[in-house]
């Protein structure tokens, strides 16, 4: 199980009718995710590590300026790894105040469109330092090195770029969808900037638990969240079931 900590208000909009077609054709209910662009996380180096690397390994800067214009404009969507996490109910999930939503890792992966992801899996936490070891040893690496006129293997590389985070952020637990086309791009402005996102459908069956935040009030917020499922699931399916029976409050003592 991966955990998306986010606001009520995000459920509410995640939970507004929204009935689509898989890639075969077939009716599903998705949920439309914003999947946003890295430069505008919380992270100021979010995909700076792997290209910091390259630097310090002599790889020139024209050279990482190809690689950018052939990988493209990197997007992400987080999760974590921790279904109670007071670090993300506070930075995440309004304070305290909103919920974590728990996603079936495979069935997760199986309704994603698997050409369009570069990396579907848990962070690694590292330093520069440390990933220059790492990278020094890589095949790809080791086979530019051999001939570093054919950028392609560093191209291959940089694809796995988006997988590392800096080592502060470790407690976040962080797992993610990474992805790098540029289809339906959207914009929105938020706070004192323009930020960009792309939607990620996620099957609706893919959610398994819903985890009410500790500054919620309990019993008026599963009750209201399972008559806004009640209605976007058409009734008494065994998808509602299972999600208002696995429905439970935060186990943290944290008042906000």
């Amino acid at each position: 199980m991966v955990y998306h900590y986010t606001s009520l208000e995000t459920l509410y909009h995640l939970l507004s009718p929204n009935d689509s077609l898989d890639i075969k054709g077939n009716r599903k209910i998705f949920l439309k995710f914003h999947a946003m662009g890295v430069q505008f996380l919380n992270d100021f180096q979010e995909n700076q590590l792997l290209p910091t690397v390259f630097r310090n390994l002599g790889v020139p800067i024209e050279s990482l300026f190809t690689i950018d214009s052939v990988v493209g404009l990197p997007y992400s969507l987080s999760f974590s790894m921790d279904n109670d996490n007071l670090t993300m109910w506070r930075i995440y999930a309004n304070n305290g105040r909103g919920i974590a939503l728990g996603f079936d890792e495979s069935s997760l992966a199986e309704g994603l469109e698997k050409e369009e992801v570069d990396y579907l899996g848990a962070c690694e936490y590292t330093t520069a330092e440390s990933l220059e070891k790492e990278i020094i040893k890589n095949e790809l690496f080791l086979e530019y090195q051999n001939n570093p006129t054919i950028l392609n293997p560093l191209v291959g590389l940089y694809s796995q770029s988006l997988k590392y985070k800096h080592v502060s952020f470790r407690d976040e637990n962080e797992f993610r969808i990474a992805f790098r086309r540029h289809l339906d791009e959207c914009y929105m402005a938020k706070n004192d900037k323009i930020t960009t996102y792309q939607i990620i459908n996620i099957p609706l069956t893919a959610l398994r638990q819903i985890v009410i935040g500790p500054c919620l009030d309990y019993r008026n917020t599963k009750f209201l969240i399972s008559r806004m499922l009640f209605n976007h699931l058409n009734g008494w399916t065994e998808h509602w079931k299972l999600l208002i029976t696995s429905m439970c409050k935060s186990n943290a003592p944290y008042v906000s």
